[in-house]
């Protein structure tokens, strides 16, 4: 009861992907309109891995796919699930900034999450023939590194945002955050084979709290913009420096980026910047490289004309 069209995949599986199939296709729409818009890109690649782990976890493993090898249906089940749970820690460290991440987003989750679950099923399976086995024991690591990556993005959190708990940005990392706590007990729900409807439930509803989100912040930005837009269109003297930060916004550019803009807008050289806020000349010059890249020019000359430029541009840039 409750399959479809003669496979395993539940009804409920497959109402999701449908309705999530028709968000990326929302979501590629307003993409294309507006491709630099980093956040949606991220979202987008969200979204794009939970629609791939529903379908491969609602299809496999199904005997009846007599032309698929039963081991690599568990390999695409399993595997489907730990790359989108993997994808967590760089969507946190990129969307919401948490730069302590950065290791384990691109080292410490593909070594110590993708590899040993891979390296173990395959080794396992092709030695013993055992495939239960063989998952139980590629279970183990990743299921205690998950647990340990919950308390590590939780004490990211807090020390960015410390002292500023009432703010809405912290609102917003922290449901975003519980609304991912289940992918963490990922590992633990294979290990006990818990029913495909309930596994569904677990890992869908919180990504729905993500939609909401994303969504309601895009919809404030855009409004917001569009009011300071009209705003200045009904102006004859336009705020320079109301564009000029208008502008580092629609840009794209980060709480650093903008730090480093205003500081070349004073005039001051990269040593100079760097001696000011205490990093290295290094660290201020790739600053710069970047917001080059996302303004889109070649110099500090180019960079404060765009910016101060009363044709703001609504597109992001690439973070």
């Amino acid at each position: 009861m409750g399959r479809i069209a003669g496979t395993d995949m539940h009804v409920v599986t497959f109402l999701f992907v449908v309705v999530e199939l028709l968000m990326f296709t929302s979501q590629t729409i307003l993409f294309l309109s507006r491709p630099k818009d980093s956040d949606r890109k991220y979202y987008m690649i969200l979204l794009g891995l939970l629609i791939i782990k529903n379908i491969a976890s609602g299809l496999f493993p199904d005997p009846g796919f007599t032309n698929i090898p039963l081991a690599v249906q568990y390999g695409l089940a399993y595997g489907a699930g730990f790359v989108m749970a993997s994808y967590f820690p760089f969507y946190f460290y990129r969307v919401f900034e948490l730069n302590g991440l950065r290791w384990h987003a691109l080292y410490g989750v593909p070594l110590l999450i993708l590899v040993p679950f891979f390296l173990f099923f395959l080794s396992e399976t092709i030695i013993t023939g055992n495939i239960e086995s063989s998952i139980n024991h590629g279970l183990i690591l990743p299921g205690v590194y998950g647990l340990i990556l919950l308390f590590i993005i939780l004490s990211e959190i807090r020390k960015k945002y410390l002292g500023q708990v009432k703010s809405k940005n912290y609102f917003e990392v922290i449901a975003v955050y519980v609304a991912i706590t289940p992918w963490a007990f990922l590992a633990f729900c294979a290990f006990y084979r818990i029913e495909q409807v309930k596994e569904v439930f677990l890992t869908n509803a919180g990504f729905i709290v993500i939609t909401i989100l994303f969504i309601g912040k895009g919809v404030k930005t855009d409004r917001d913009s569009h009011l300071l837009l009209e705003e200045l269109s009904n102006r004859k003297v336009f705020d320079n420096n109301q564009v000029f930060e208008q502008n580092l916004t629609n840009y794209n550019l980060t709480a650093k980026e903008k730090e480093v803009v205003n500081h070349i807008r004073e005039g001051k050289t990269y040593k100079a910047i760097a001696d000011e806020l205490h990093r290295s000349e290094r660290t201020v010059t790739t600053h710069a490289a970047n917001i080059f890249f996302k303004v889109g020019v070649s110099n500090k000359v180019e960079l404060l004309t765009k910016l101060e430029t009363i044709d703001i541009k609504e597109e992001k840039a690439p973070n």
